[in-house]
């Protein structure tokens, strides 16, 4: 018996944001399967629920209204080998639909797409921009490309992009008397992922859209002016707070930090090494970013040790000492106490039980054997891969000074006389990350080779070091040099920027040598 409706949905005209129950019977044999459609396409938010009795099916939808629709069921079955199907369509129409909710310039509704399903609040209006011939496919289109794009950032970096763009696309939306308008993301949480979260993608995006370099993904896409958004310390309701930033104070700690330490909301004002920590609001001796304004694990904080926006290890501050720009403090972490006592009890009840049979003298001599020869195989690789990566690292070694161009027909004193004058050198040391101190190298030991260009912070020529690598007399490398007339800002984006580079540790990644 092929699937028929027995009792069709009805057409309701309800306000806007009350909840419509629409309920379909069906009955064949076998039993038919019932699916709802919304505007001919499958519910993606609402309540189902279904009875079975006497071969008939009775599914009932719940769904919160905030726009028209055409809501249809369809019952199929299939009989012997051919499919039955059967269907009843009923209309939601909303009463005073008027220019509340929808305006020339776009209208509200619930979010219904699945990209941002996790990040943006359930049943809370956001805004779709009537420009597009169909606003919510295309912006859903829209996050969905560039949201394949993030995957490729660091994982520190992502989240926090995630949560920036969905709230950048869906804007939450504000139903007013002069039409709905969309409420845009709060200056605070944009300038937390450009600054801070996302400094180094998005400090590339920056240049790459400069010279008209765009990835697939992020084409249609232009970087939001963080500058230019209203707020939240100005006008609360005129901007959206992205709850990826909202500092949760269930995790605060005082005493100890937690994880790393994002929540510690301490009184430490002292460094590891024993120097008075500047204060979050100052930005002498050392300008920073990671203001009270931005981060609100920040405020109140005056000089005591934080970890705004968990970037480090453990809670840390800048210094008032102008040659150490910031350092970690003494902080203790926490020690999870029901751990330990969920240890202990489970010691004492393990003394309750009987100990096992000793195992027959067959049993261990096979497990002595095996364990014997596991570690006689581990050997023998860990020397096979030993000497391997020594013979590539030979082949490398040769390789590369038969490569390298030879320098013996400039005249020496020509090199150093060459090397383009910087007026920074001798004043950076103050200023250095204290990653950097390490990689320090004479800049009279440069030996001038070419021009390259220019880059972002100045000029940028090939040169040879020697001495800088242990295992070759000289290093062919391209020196990255500050301009003269360099900003405070330029400054600190040059050496957050050598901080990172001096990070990577990849063969496919150009890493820094020296500063």
């Amino acid at each position: 018996v092929f699937a028929r409706i027995l009792k069709a949905p009805e057409s309701q005209n309800i306000t806007f944001g009350s909840v419509a129950t629409l309920r379909c019977a069906a009955s064949g044999l076998p039993v038919p399967t019932v699916t709802w459609l919304e505007n001919g396409k499958a519910v993606s938010a609402g309540s189902i629920t279904e009875t079975v009795k006497d071969r008939v099916v009775d599914s009932r939808l719940q769904v919160y209204i905030t726009r028209p629709g055409l809501f249809t069921c369809l019952a199929t079955n299939k009989h012997s080998k051919t499919f039955g199907a059967a269907k009843a369509a009923a209309t939601i129409s909303i009463s005073e639909w008027s220019k509340l909710y929808k305006g020339d310039a776009g209208y509200c509704s619930t979010y219904r797409g699945e990209v941002c399903s996790g990040i943006l609040a359930k049943n809370t209006l956001v805004f779709f921009n009537s420009s597009y011939a169909d606003p919510e496919e295309t912006q859903e289109l829209l996050v969905h490309t560039a949201w394949t794009e993030l995957k490729m950032v660091s994982s520190f970096c992502q989240p926090a992009a995630e949560s920036l763009l969905c709230n950048y696309i869906f804007q939450e939306c504000n139903p007013s008397g002069a039409g709905p308008t969309p409420n845009p993301v709060c200056r605070e949480n944009c300038l937390a992922v450009k600054d801070l979260y996302c400094f180094k993608e998005w400090l590339s995006m920056e240049e790459n859209s400069q010279k008209g370099i765009y990835k697939p993904g992020l084409m249609l896409l232009t970087l939001p002016e963080c500058s230019r958004l209203p707020s939240l310390h100005e006008d609360p309701n005129t901007c959206t707070r992205i709850p990826f930033f909202d500092f949760k104070k269930e995790n605060i700690t005082r005493s100890c930090y937690s994880g790393n330490g994002q929540f510690y909301q301490g009184w430490v004002n002292i460094t590891a090494s024993g120097i008075p920590c500047q204060k979050w609001s100052d930005q002498a001796p050392h300008l920073h970013r990671r203001t009270p304004q931005v981060f609100p694990e920040l405020s109140d904080a005056e000089n005591y040790c934080r970890n705004p926006g968990g970037e480090n290890e453990r809670p840390w501050c800048y210094t008032k000492d102008p040659s150490v720009i910031w350092e970690y403090c003494s902080v203790s972490p926490c020690v999870d106490a029901s751990l330990s006592l969920g240890t202990q009890k489970k010691h004492g009840e393990a003394s309750h039980f009987h100990p096992s049979p000793p195992f027959s003298p067959t049993y261990s001599m096979t497990i002595i054997i095996l364990i014997v020869s596991s570690f006689a195989l581990i050997v023998i690789l860990g020397i096979v891969t030993l000497v391997c990566c020594r013979q590539r690292k030979q082949w490398k070694n040769k390789k590369r000074e038969s490569e390298t161009p030879t320098l013996t027909t400039l005249p020496s004193e020509l090199l150093l006389d060459r090397l383009h004058p910087n007026p920074m050198y001798q004043r950076m040391p103050l200023l250095l990350n204290p990653k950097l101190l390490s990689l320090e190298y004479p800049r009279n030991n440069i030996e001038y080779v070419r021009d390259i260009g220019e880059g972002a912070f100045g000029r940028v020529f090939q040169a040879r070091a020697p001495g800088l690598l242990p295992y070759e007399p000289f290093t062919m490398v391209a020196v990255k040099m500050l301009k003269e007339e360099a900003s405070a800002d330029m400054q600190a984006d040059f050496q957050r920027e050598a901080a990172l580079m001096a990070e990577f540790d990849n063969p496919n990644i150009v890493k820094l040598l020296g500063i």
